[in-house]
């Protein structure tokens, strides 16, 4: 052997020598001779083992090692057909031997057959490249060209180039051959060969049909057959253009009946009959001729009767059949289409002979596709005369449910098209309807939930409404258990839906948009079929929406375009999508000429409903928003404020949803305008329209049908408002200022505490049956499929009405002034923080006189944010550091006396009263314990002056006007038998005793029902004091915060406001006092100052007090003794009796009265009760 050095004799454990390596070989060789067949015998397994030990001992280039590839390739491809190609390893192995072997010898047959296998099964299998394609097709193509080659693997070759062209009709993922055609099978490979390019799919057939017709007899099976049945007749349909294909149908037509007149009975008969029927059907499509549509509606029933229950793939032919005759093009409809078809199938439907079961079907599927493609071409005249279709013709299918059902997908679809909450809220009627009248396994009952969840979608985001939203995502995800797991593609594309109905909903965050593309790449190619739906397109758009919310400022990549749009909604779609891009990349390039094209564009899209006609508006307003921001020109600023001007002339002549966010705009356009051209005329007009979205997002939250929805509609009004507030001083109205302030916080408690009075203002405005309905429906919500869109409809009775101004409008500041009046307070005074534009303030509505702008330049959040994170770990005890704690109090205590408590005394007479209404973090500070040092002491804001709090100036008007039953009326005491609250014993006994000796106690069995029982109803005036002694848990979102009662159940937020809705609004109330936990206190939605103690204010009492922070146990107890004692001895207003509690607490030489136990007398003296972080806690709100 040349050019190889000899290794020499082979030692125990060493190398091969060459005589042992060529013996190896030999062996080898010889037992991979006498494998036959595919499968794997103990002489191949041998033969592989020993070429692989072979190939080890020797380098590359050793001249055996040719010889090795030359035998081992072979074998590696005969153990991968085997196994159907299972091992990718094993694959990549065979292909590397193959190749080196055929490196030296190109022309060896059973190399290149080897070969061909390998890379046929690669591509099959693996989803191998284009590259494994051609190598086997060209390759098999060439081998059959060789007779012996024919004689010994013809038919191997010829299936494996059928499952090569059969995989090019099928999706890329989903190649592999299982062996059998199922119905999914079919189904895939129909729909994804009518997507292909014609003249592709046509290619392949021929090449199916060529290598089937020269298989063996011994190589068809029924799948084969079927296949065979299918591509002599599509290759001529495919080949044709639209125009010509009449002829090719013919010609289809003619040879199915030929093959048809000569075959035998049984599968091969009846494969021809259901070819034929899929040719007279799309003749018929594709003429629209009634003459036709029988033909094809008799050859169906033909091939029925053919298919015997013994019959192989008897199911699969049935199915085929069905989907063949129900299926129609999905394309939009051309002008008078419509028409054409339903002449055509009332043809049908009048047939004597047509069975009713077949007639059923042929209605409701006829309806169902041509509500889809009406509703694709934006047809309204089409579904018109689609709707009177259905009216005329409803008597085909006897069955009540299926023609609501009908109709009810007829108006979603329309509702769709218009965004007509008219058509909205009759399909869900109808679907109610259909829901009522067919059992749950009707098989047509699984349609109904996706498409009433299609509709709360679309009525969620025309409405505003989070309970339909949430609705609906139930329903879609109830709804899986009524398909099969393979059809479930209703579900999930109302899955998709929804989520894009909450983008629509909302801004859309970067979460959302995930969870939008996760679902679209989800959806598989079954799911698809038949929709006509790209998801390349929607996924793409997603990617494009979530670069957009991300890249403000920068340029980015529009979505490809996926091939040519068909249909009103696809072009329109993609024209929107394209200016939107042009426009942010003109303004993040700062290139006039493409926002001008952008820009150009928008105007140029049709509209066909005046919600789309809105939305157009707005994006050229904004647009040209973007062209002023690039060039300052104002007459780019004019155009933007004359576009949303237009906006809101349609929002007001539609009652559209859209209000809060065109007169947002609009204000904000007016206020930028104002401060270039100095125009106070606009800058009056900015706040005036702030104030409107403001209000507008107020009816948002008054639509939530509870506590949660409410909670999640309001805090989109928190930044806005203070935002609207500053564009009311900018514009110098104070007055407009406090409104936008009351319209942007404590809006949940506003919607509870008006629910009760809603009734009267209907009956007020001339509206008694929705009165009633008002009064009854709540109760059986829980049984609807559908929410109520009572709300809703309430609203919009009461619009542009005296009621609805009360209803949505703050509080005037007459109002405010004489709430102030009635409890003895001087002002209400709001605190804002600073933000990025201006420093903190002050905003003061004074008893009598001018609300007064007071700036604040030191109030800052930095110093509340360490407070706040040191108030946390009080809440955690795993957190709990005492020095931290109390110097962040004592800071806390000197920052706000610098920053607003001495600014504001200055301006303020006397000893006064006044009412804080802290905004935002600043809501987490006791600003009565505001402090600075007077001769070397320290001196508290509540030293000198009253200091109370307020949610809001509406919830303290509210309070103020209820009258305050007598403090000893109906005492209530509660105390759980909680074994931390060690002194609560000792407390209710003295309360009890030293102040209340007719209370009622509930002690140690505590449930919910006995604390609401003892607050204000429709039944009941409720205590004339609460006691509570417990514990209170805090939450997100706030209305999950509760209080902890015995047995380990709860009292939450939402139970005590629910308990509100039957209030009446000028009942008498009590006090509640919740001293014993950090019940004034919230972690979230600081501006909703939705805690415990609000909502006790918004069930019914007059006065409520809470701590802000979690106090030891003796503290509290003294406190809460002191407390009662000066509520009945003197100080029956609380605001006076907290105030001379906690001065008691503050003085060194404090004592307790006579008859507290001694116990706490003596504890009294030694306590640290002056320490700020012990009775600053303490807080009232109310009259």
């Amino acid at each position: 052997m040349r050019g190889y050095r000899r290794p020499g004799k082979r030692h125990e454990g060493g190398p091969l020598n060459d005589d042992e390596l060529t013996a190896r070989l030999e062996a080898a060789l010889d037992a991979a001779q006498r494998r036959r067949g595919v499968e794997s015998t103990e002489d191949s397994r041998r033969a592989v083992a020993a070429l692989r030990e072979v190939r080890a001992a020797i380098a590359a280039d050793h001249p055996l090692r040719v010889v090795v590839a030359a035998g081992l390739g072979p074998q590696l491809a005969l153990d991968a057909l085997a196994e159907s190609g299972e091992s990718e390893q094993v694959l990549a192995e065979a292909a590397e031997e193959l190749e080196l072997a055929l490196h030296h010898d190109s022309e060896d047959v059973v190399l290149r057959h080897h070969r061909a296998v390998v890379a046929a099964l690669r591509y099959l299998m693996w989803s191998g490249p284009d590259e494994d394609f051609e190598t086997a097709h060209a390759e098999f193509t060439a081998l059959l060209e060789l007779p012996d080659y024919v004689a010994l693997a013809g038919d191997l070759a010829r299936l494996m180039l059928i499952q090569l062209r059969t995989a090019t009709l099928r999706p890329r993922d989903d190649r592999r051959y299982t062996g059998q055609m199922t119905e999914a099978d079919a189904l895939r490979f129909m729909s994804h060969a009518r997507r292909l390019p014609p003249v592709v799919a046509a290619s392949a057939f021929e090449d199916i049909s060529r290598h089937l017709a020269q298989l063996s007899d011994r190589a068809t099976a029924d799948e084969l057959g079927v296949l065979a049945a299918l591509s002599t007749t599509m290759s001529p349909l495919l080949r044709g253009q639209r125009q010509d294909r009449a002829e090719a149908l013919d010609e289809a037509i003619a040879q199915a009946r030929d093959g048809l007149a000569g075959a035998a009975d049984g599968l091969d008969r009846a494969l021809h009959a259901v070819v034929l029927v899929g040719l007279r059907h799309e003749k018929a499509r594709n003429t629209g001729d009634n003459a036709d549509r029988m033909a094809a509606v008799a050859a169906a029933k033909d091939a029925e009767g053919m298919l015997r229950d013994d019959l192989p793939l008897a199911w699969l032919l049935r199915k085929m059949i069905s989907r063949t005759t129900l299926e129609h093009d999905r394309s939009a409809v051309g002008p008078g289409e419509v028409a054409r078809e339903i002449a055509v199938v009332r043809e049908v439907l009048r047939q004597p002979d047509l069975p009713d079961p077949e007639r059923a079907r042929t209605f409701v599927s006829f309806v169902a596709v041509m509500a889809a493609r009406v509703g694709r071409s934006g047809d309204r005249a089409g579904m018109a005369e689609l709707r009177e279709f259905i009216e005329q013709e409803s008597s085909h299918v006897p069955d009540e449910g299926l023609r609501h059902l009908a109709l009810g997908m007829l108006d979603v679809l329309d509702s769709v098209l218009t965004e007509d909450p008219d058509a909205t809220t009759a399909g869900l009627a109808s679907l109610e309807e259909a829901a009522r009248a067919l059992p749950p396994e009707h098989r047509a009952y699984p349609m109904i939930k996706p498409f009433i969840a299609m509709a709360l979608g679309l009525r969620a985001v025309g409405g505003r409404s989070l309970a339909d939203l949430e609705t609906a995502h139930g329903l879609i995800e109830s709804a899986q258990d009524g398909f099969q797991e393979h059809s479930g593609a209703p579900v999930r594309l109302g899955r998709l839906g929804l989520l894009l109905s909450s983008l629509r909903y909302g801004d859309p965050s970067a979460a959302k948009i995930d969870e939008a593309l996760a679902q679209a790449r989800g959806l598989t190619e079954e799911d698809l079929h038949g929709t006509d739906l790209d998801m390349g397109e929607v996924i793409n758009t997603l990617e494009y929406a979530k670069e957009m919310s991300q890249s403000f400022g920068k340029p980015i990549t529009p979505p490809a375009q996926l091939g040519p749009r068909t249909g009103y909604w696809d072009t329109r779609h993609d024209e929107v999508t394209e200016a939107s891009a042009l426009v942010h990349n003109g303004f993040a390039g700062k290139d006039v000429d493409m926002l001008d094209r952008g820009i150009a564009l928008l105007r140029a899209q049709a509209t066909t409903n005046p919600r789309d006609h809105i939305r157009q508006l707005m994006l050229v307003g904004i647009a040209h928003m973007f062209r002023y921001l690039v060039t300052t020109r104002l007459a780019d600023l004019d155009e933007t404020v004359g576009q949303i001007e237009a906006a809101v002339r349609l929002v007001d002549q539609t009652d559209a949803s859209d209000a809060a966010g065109v007169h947002y705009q609009l204000g904000s356009a007016l206020h930028l305008r104002g401060n270039r051209r100095f125009d106070r005329a606009d800058r009056a007009r900015a706040a005036e329209h702030g104030v409107l979205a403001l209000k507008a997002r107020s009816s948002e939250v008054l639509l939530q049908s509870n506590a949660d929805h409410a909670l999640a509609t309001a805090q989109g009004a928190t930044g806005e408002a203070v935002t609207v507030v500053q564009w009311c001083l900018t514009a110098e109205r104070n007055d407009l200022a406090v409104q936008a302030l009351e319209l942007g916080r404590a809006l949940v408690l506003h919607s509870v505490s008006t629910e009760s009075s809603i009734p009267d203002m209907l009956r007020a405005a001339g509206h008694p049956v929705l009165a009633e309905r008002w009064a009854v429906e709540a109760a059986a919500e829980d049984q609807r499929l559908v929410p109520s869109d009572l709300r809703f409809q309430v609203l919009a009775a009461l619009a542009g009405t005296k009621v609805e101004s009360r209803l949505l409008r703050p509080p005037a500041l007459e109002e405010i002034r004489a709430a102030l009046a009635r409890t003895g307070s001087q002002a209400l005074i709001y605190l804002l923080p600073a933000v990025s534009w201006q420093p903190g303030f002050a905003l003061v509505v004074p008893v009598d006189g001018d609300v007064r702008h007071l700036p604040l330049p030191n109030l800052r959040s930095g110093a509340v944010q360490a407070f706040e994170e040191a108030r946390r770990t009080l809440i955690d005890p795993s957190a709990a550091d005492d020095e931290r704690w109390r110097d962040a109090v004592s800071s806390m205590c000197d920052w706000s006396w610098r920053a607003v408590l001495g600014p504001l005394l200055e301006q303020l007479r006397g000893l006064p009263r006044i009412v804080l209404v802290p905004v935002g973090e600043l809501n987490a500070v006791a600003w009565h314990a505001a402090r600075r040092q007077v001769g070397g002491e320290n001196r508290y804001a509540c030293q000198d002056a009253v200091i109370t709090y307020a949610a809001s100036a509406r919830q303290f008007v509210d309070a103020a006007r209820r009258a305050r039953r007598p403090v000893e009326a109906a005492v209530a005491l509660v105390r759980v038998g909680d074994r931390s609250l060690y002194w609560a014993p000792t407390e209710t006994a003295a309360v009890r005793d030293h102040s209340y000796p007719d209370a009622t106690c509930v002690e140690d069995d505590v449930r919910p029902e006995e604390v609401l029982g003892h607050l204000p109803s429709d039944l009941r005036p409720g205590a004339s004091v609460l006691h509570l002694t417990c514990h209170a848990c805090h939450a997100t979102p706030a209305v999950d915060s509760h209080l902890v009662l015995d047995g380990g159940e709860v009292l939450p937020v939402r139970d005590v406001l629910r308990q509100a809705r039957n209030r009446p609004v000028d009942a008498e109330g009590g006090l509640v006092v919740l001293a014993s936990c950090a019940s004034d206190l919230t972690d979230s939605t600081q501006d909703e100052a939705l805690t415990l103690a609000t909502a006790f204010l918004a069930a019914g009492a007059t006065g409520v007090v809470g701590a802000r922070w979690p106090i030891v146990d003796l503290t509290t107890t003294l406190f809460v003794v002191m407390f009662h004692h000066y509520l009945t001895r003197g100080y029956e207003d609380p605001a006076l009796a907290l105030r001379a509690t906690q001065l008691w607490m503050l003085n060194p030489k404090r004592r307790v009265p006579p008859g507290v136990p001694r116990a706490l007398a003596r504890r009294a003296r030694f306590s640290h009760l002056d320490d700020a972080g012990n009775w600053a806690a303490f807080t009232y709100q109310g009259r």
